[in-house]
């Protein structure tokens, strides 16, 4: 213990031994001493000066919550880019468990996104083979994926081995687009609706003889719906 402190502490055991009198004086003592002590100190800043310091804290924080809006409002206006702009190479992925890793152009996924291929999720691929195999529930949205990608993976193929042949990037993506809509019109458990279901339909005389619908015109009827 340093000396100070030992001095401090004998200070204050030697007042307690004081009889009530002295002790009282020498407490008068310290009162006095203390805002002696205390003018001593630097002055704290005047209340107007703290005001002032907080409006330009506040100010300081209102621009820079200002630019954050700013910042935010120019990214959402990046994203929302018309649909006439969008570009071949802003491609998206989505993983396959056949064919891997595979990428998607933005006219592409305009297409992925619709009611229309979004109904082929609840398409069986192989009818009702699930009922007998059941690992085979695999749909026509993953058919028609897989059907796109190998589209373009051949276009590229062809364009690489016979380069004479004038095929552009977007001859490519046309053929990339014929394969992702191809089934389009499938109804419910695929080739056994337009096969055999419409058949005891025609046979039962619940549509009619003439009635020729085909998954084919279905598929060409919802493009051109998607189109209009």
């Amino acid at each position: 213990m340093s000396s100070k402190k030992q001095g401090t502490l004998w200070a204050a055991f030697g007042r307690q031994r004081q009889p009530p009198a002295k002790r009282q004086k020498l407490q008068d003592a310290d009162d006095v001493s203390v805002p002696r002590r205390k003018q001593s100190t630097p002055s704290e800043a005047p209340a107007e000066d703290a005001d002032a310091v907080m409006q330009v804290e506040g100010g300081e924080s209102d621009s820079v919550k200002t630019t954050e809006w700013s910042h935010v409002q120019l990214k959402t206006q990046e994203i929302r880019q018309p649909k006439d702009k969008l570009k071949l190479n802003e491609r998206k992925e989505i993983m396959d468990s056949v064919h891997g890793l595979m990428t998607f152009e933005p006219i592409c996924m305009e297409i992925i996104d619709t009611l229309q291929f979004q109904r082929l999720r609840s398409l069986h691929q192989l009818g009702a083979a699930n009922y007998v195999y059941i690992g085979a529930t695999h749909s026509r949205f993953e058919h028609c994926l897989g059907v796109a990608y190998l589209a373009e993976k051949m276009m590229e193929s062809i364009r690489s081995h016979q380069p004479w042949l004038p095929i552009t990037k977007e001859d490519i993506l046309c053929i990339k687009i014929a394969g992702l809509c191809h089934d389009l019109g499938h109804g419910p458990f695929s080739h056994v609706f337009d096969g055999l279901f419409l058949d005891q339909l025609r046979k039962k005389k619940l549509i009619s003889q003439s009635f020729k619908w085909s998954h084919e015109q279905g598929s060409v009827d919802m493009f051109d719906f998607l189109l209009a």
